[in-house]
């Protein structure tokens, strides 16, 4: 009867429009899950950003801190390094002179010792031509020692 089909009518549009909340409710659910999630790894991704930064600018700050103490340490040591190598050098040209002067001395030696020696040798050739000469100039001389003698 009409009766009867209007309430199974109204009972499946109730149906139907419990059904069709029901959805939209669960479609609602869905979209505050999905908003949620994309929050939260939006908030994971700033956070992860923000460490890298962070940690970037410690690495940043560290690595102008050894600079800065390099450049320091340079300038502190530099006028010492300077210094060494000029003092080493100086130390070197000393030396140099020094060796310039024993090898000069060395040298005079050497030329002092030869000619004492030459004249060593002069005196003996000498000493030997006037014993020679005193041999053969005695009075008591024969010919015969005199022609021994130089044969």
């Amino acid at each position: 009867t009409d009766e009867q089909r209007q309430a199974l009518h109204e009972r499946h549009s109730a149906r139907v429009e419990a059904r069709g909340a029901r959805a939209a409710q669960s479609r609602e659910l869905k979209a505050m899950w999905h908003e949620d999630r994309r929050q939260q790894s939006e908030r994971r991704l700033e956070r992860k950003n923000r460490r890298l930064l962070a940690r970037e600018d410690r690495r940043s700050r560290k690595w102008q801190k050894r600079l800065r103490a390099d450049k320091e340490w340079q300038l502190h040591t530099e006028p010492r390094f300077i210094w060494r190598i000029c003092c080493l050098a100086e130390r070197w040209r000393r030396r140099q002179k020094r060796r310039h002067i024993c090898e000069g001395r060395d040298r005079a030696a050497a030329r002092r010792a030869a000619a004492a020696e030459a004249k060593m040798v002069q005196r003996s050739l000498l000493e030997a031509r006037r014993e020679k000469w005193r041999r053969l100039n005695r009075p008591d001389i024969t010919v015969a020692e005199m022609l021994s003698e130089r044969g």
